[in-house]
């Protein structure tokens, strides 16, 4: 036969049409499932390793000094039966990590109502004018938030200040000319980094 009399036959070992013994997976011929090997435990190779050493050394000391072959014999046989076990415990002992208990992601922070309220006020002055970073967090506090709140409602809007700083070059250039090096020192003034009005300056043609 090519398959079991009965397609619904649990898996397991079946003669096939050949007269030989086959794996049925439970609904074709195939290969029996892997066993996975059982992964020992440190602790117990640990301890195998120091009770071999111990036994080792006791038996090396019994057969030098007696030269007993029946105590010598007997030490081996207390070695093979603690290998024996030490493999059993392993045996029955799950796998680091298979079964282990998923670790919960640490909730998000929420932000207060000042913080939200802030985060707010810091988008609508972006929308009509460009602002340093340090410039935007000052223009919070002269609202009234916290330093803290304005720190945060800034960072919040998660604006690009190099780009902030070239808008801001670009609207001074629309009022007034200035060297390379004023403009620097005027977006300097406004709050940006030496690296975000370098950029700002640049970026704006100057």
């Amino acid at each position: 036969m090519t398959s079991p009399d009965t397609p619904k036959l649990p898996a397991g070992w079946y003669k096939n049409s050949s007269g030989v013994k086959q794996w049925w997976t439970g609904s074709a011929w195939g290969t029996p499932p892997v066993r996975k090997p059982a992964q020992v435990p440190v602790w117990a190779m640990l301890v195998l390793a120091v009770v071999t050493l111990v036994v080792g050394v006791v038996v090396g000391s019994v057969a030098t000094t007696a030269g007993n072959q029946a105590e010598l014999d007997q030490a081996y046989d207390q070695i093979r039966e603690f290998k024996r076990d030490a493999t059993a415990i392993a045996s029955d002992t799950e796998p680091v990590g298979e079964s282990a208990a998923p670790v919960a992601e640490p909730a998000a922070p929420t932000a207060t109502a000042a913080q939200v309220n802030a985060t707010k006020k810091a988008q609508s002055y972006l929308k009509v004018s460009a602002f340093s970073r340090a410039g935007l967090i000052h223009q919070l506090e002269f609202e009234g938030f916290t330093t803290e709140d304005a720190t945060y409602g800034a960072d919040a809007t998660g604006a690009d200040w190099s780009a902030q700083a070239a808008a801001k070059a670009a609207d001074y250039l629309k009022i007034s000319a200035f060297s390379h090096s004023g403009l620097v020192d005027q977006l300097i003034f406004e709050g940006f980094t030496p690296e975000e009005a370098e950029f700002g300056v640049t970026s704006a043609g100057l």
